[in-house]
């Protein structure tokens, strides 16, 4: 990788950044008595190019998804090496083989929930996908294969995000490896650990056994699959114990406590959000290299799930101050 080949796009990404939502326009969004309100200051931002044709605020699902595609299309044209964007679009052509395969078993068509942010065109993918192509990159075929497979022997739908999930961070992992940029290498570490120990959690509040949970943690993170299956059975102080000198230790720790106390997952999980916004804060002291370009797409998917909150909340009736303890760190 030569780092001097990003400098004209790490130029683009910081005008970029100054479009970010600050944390006052959330404040502002947040405050406001309505969801129609919140969709008025959202036309006062870049997202008002999304809102030609909206008619409302129950909208917004099409104002986000058209934002996200468009800011993925934007970086993804600024670089040679799209694998700095592959890795944060990867998501989404997951997200479509769900739905593709939720489609195919239920007969049922869900197109309109496809997202064009993936690293495959999604109407080339489902083209591809209903015919039976084998024309897709191998790791999407060996899924779909999996699926089937399993489909047939137990005929339950639930386990189609399990196995594909599976699948996702294999590959997530195995990209990250290639890429070796320290804070993608990070991000991809932490993500995968904090979804494990949530899994972990999750798990023994739903009373499944430890051959369950096997089938639901996934390789590719710091802390030992083994470590975590053998912990089934373990209480919250003995997991903390158990957990405290790993590489997040600090933040499990907290989040354990929290946890808990509340026993509610949703704390852990804004503790691992904010974890992984905190890695990416020092790519704006970065001038040659593709970690600002990683940093923004990551910013504005942070973003554009805080405005997601901010606007369910609104059509909820959820108060203003339930919001602000929700919202996660931002960026900008």
């Amino acid at each position: 990788m030569n780092r001097m080949d990003y400098g004209q796009s790490v130029v683009t990404i910081r005008v970029l950044e100054k479009r970010l939502l600050t944390r006052n326009r959330l404040e502002r969004m947040i405050e406001a008595q309505t969801p129609e309100e919140v969709l008025k200051l959202l036309g006062e931002t870049e997202y008002s190019q999304d809102m030609a044709d909206i008619h409302g605020s129950q909208d917004y699902e099409t104002i986000l998804k058209r934002e996200t595609e468009r800011v993925f299309s934007i970086v993804r044209s600024m670089v040679k090496n799209t694998a700095i964007v592959d890795i944060l679009s990867l998501k989404y052509d997951y997200h479509n083989l769900k739905v593709l395969l939720k489609s195919k078993i239920t007969g049922k068509d869900f197109s309109n929930l496809l997202m064009q942010a993936g690293t495959i065109d999604a109407g080339k993918f489902k083209t591809k996908f209903e015919l039976q192509s084998h024309d897709l990159p191998q790791e999407i075929l060996d899924a779909i294969n999996e699926v089937q497979k399993d489909f047939e022997e137990n005929h339950n739908p639930q386990r189609i995000d399990i196995i594909v999930d599976k699948h996702y961070f294999k590959n997530l992992a195995r990209l990250a490896k290639e890429i070796d940029v320290k804070v993608i290498t990070d991000y991809v570490e932490g993500l995968i650990d904090f979804q494990n120990m949530i899994t972990l959690l999750r798990v023994q509040k739903q009373n499944r056994d430890a051959k369950f949970l096997e089938t639901v943690i996934f390789d590719g993170g710091t802390i030992s699959r083994n470590k975590i299956v053998e912990s089934i059975n373990d209480n919250i102080d003995t997991i903390l114990n158990k957990f405290k000198k790993e590489k997040l230790g600090i933040y499990l720790a907290k989040g354990l406590e929290t946890f808990n106390e509340t026993k509610r997952l949703s704390e852990l999980e804004k503790i691992s959000d904010n974890y992984l916004m905190e890695l990416n804060k020092e790519s704006k002291y970065v001038v040659f290299g593709p970690e600002p370009l990683f940093t923004y797409l990551v910013a504005k998917e942070r973003e554009i799930n805080a405005v997601r909150m901010i606007m369910v909340s609104k059509i909820n009736n959820i108060g203003s101050d339930k919001i602000r303890e929700r919202l996660r760190e931002t960026y900008a």
